[in-house]
């Protein structure tokens, strides 16, 4: 990357990582739960293994600036921080141990002299020559992606520890099911959305029957229902392999609106996909509404393509002859 004095900036960056994890975990319970073993690193991982890479970082630079022709090889099967127990120690030892490493850096950096900047190294893996100012600014994304890393730990922690329970519907739960529908198209016809043609209440007792048709329960309540299946040939057509959980008629109660209730099916539907071993999820929305779009896309959701739905009596009565945008995750 071309300087262009943006050098600077990214040593902000890079002086400024430990205060963003401190800032992230501020409000977290002092004893976080480490994840069931074979999951993903634990937030406390996730900083440790900040902590693993320093030395590898400050050797990196100290190479360049000596004129070494060639950069320390990493063990990229992160094995330190695999040994590691990060977890049995203080989070906020571990964030000061991290910015302890990080201020020899910053003093390496703020201290380089201006012909040294000009030195080249190559990258062992990458293969390309990195000056300081390259290898920084590797420094600071690799921080970013473990910062999104926690950030994502942090939502999922939120939600698992949510008062709530996600359990099939049954067949006792259709007259609540169907206000839902009812209250959903009034809701789309007050907001001036598209709006779906009825509903097909056979669906929704077919989705009840064959236990596909799952409920959000939070405080006795139905927060949310949505439906699932393993098949969708109708609309996603030969992108259909079966490699996919496809995710459904999701509705929300009016009066738990605005309590993520999709996030909490995304992470349900994510552990039923990998739970199933099918890479995918998949969905389809409105294709003319480009907000429901990009709320999805929030979610990590590819739009895809674009298709009409044909007019099947295979098809609820609501998702004939509609535009959609087809999401992948």
């Amino acid at each position: 990357m071309e300087d262009n004095g943006v050098f600077p900036c990214i040593l902000e960056r890079l002086a400024y990582t430990p205060l963003r994890i401190q800032h992230k975990v501020a409000h977290l319970p002092a004893q976080v739960p480490a994840p069931e073993e074979g999951e993903k690193w634990s937030i406390k991982k996730e900083i440790g293994h900040l902590i693993d890479l320093e030395p590898l970082w400050y050797a990196r630079m100290g190479q360049i600036i000596k004129g070494e022709p060639h950069l320390k090889v990493a063990d990229l099967s992160n094995r330190q921080t695999h040994e590691t127990d990060h977890d049995s120690r203080a989070m906020d030892e571990l964030i000061r141990d991290f910015e302890a490493e990080r201020a020899k850096m910053l003093h390496l950096l703020r201290n380089v002299q201006p012909a040294e900047l000009e030195h080249v190294a190559t990258h062992p893996r990458l293969g390309t020559p990195m000056r300081l100012i390259d290898l920084a600014f590797f420094v600071a994304e690799h921080d970013d992606h473990h910062l999104a890393q926690i950030t994502d730990l942090i939502r999922a922690q939120a939600v698992n520890s949510a008062a709530y329970k996600i359990e099939n519907t049954v067949a006792s739960d259709l007259p609540m099911v169907y206000w839902l529908f009812e209250e959903a198209i009034a809701y789309q016809q007050r907001k001036g959305y598209p709006v779906w043609a009825g509903f097909d209440k056979n669906t929704l007792q077919n989705d009840v029957a064959d236990g596909l048709q799952y409920k959000i329960v939070m405080d006795d309540t139905i927060a949310a229902v949505f439906s699932i299946c393993y098949s969708d040939p109708i609309i996603w057509r030969e992108k259909d392999q079966g490699d996919a959980v496809y995710l459904h008629r999701v509705v929300v109660n009016p009066r738990f609106k605005g309590q993520k209730q999709f996030e909490k099916i995304m992470h349900w539907a994510k552990a039923h996909a990998a739970e199933k071993k099918m890479p995918y999820l998949r969905m389809d929305t409105w294709g003319d509404n480009p907000n429901i779009i990009a709320y999805y896309q929030s979610f990590g959701f590819r739009l895809v393509g674009n298709v009409t739905n044909p007019d099947d009596e295979g098809l609820p009565i609501q998702n004939r002859n509609l535009y959609l945008a087809l999401l992948e995750y």
